[in-house]
């Protein structure tokens, strides 16, 4: 993972272009607080992006492929 990635907006980054469930997330961040945070990067304006957001959180809950995470990760 780039160096720069590793904390965006107080945000822990733990994966970048993370397929879960046939869904590619562009980020993938957890907060200090431990929610996990999808992030979609845009180039320009896409008129689609709530309900691509809606597949991801979908998939991430179906999958939860940070599960041992939640319990075992110091995200401070």
């Amino acid at each position: 993972m780039k160096r720069c990635w590793k904390t965006l907006l107080g945000l822990k980054v733990i994966a970048q272009q993370r397929p879960i469930n046939g869904q590619i997330c562009d980020l993938v961040a957890v907060s200090e607080t431990g929610q996990f945070i999808i992030l979609e990067l845009k180039n320009q304006e896409d008129r689609y992006i709530v309900q691509q957001l809606t597949r991801y959180f979908d998939a991430f809950i179906e999958e939860r492929p940070f599960f041992l995470m939640t319990n075992t990760c110091n995200c401070r």
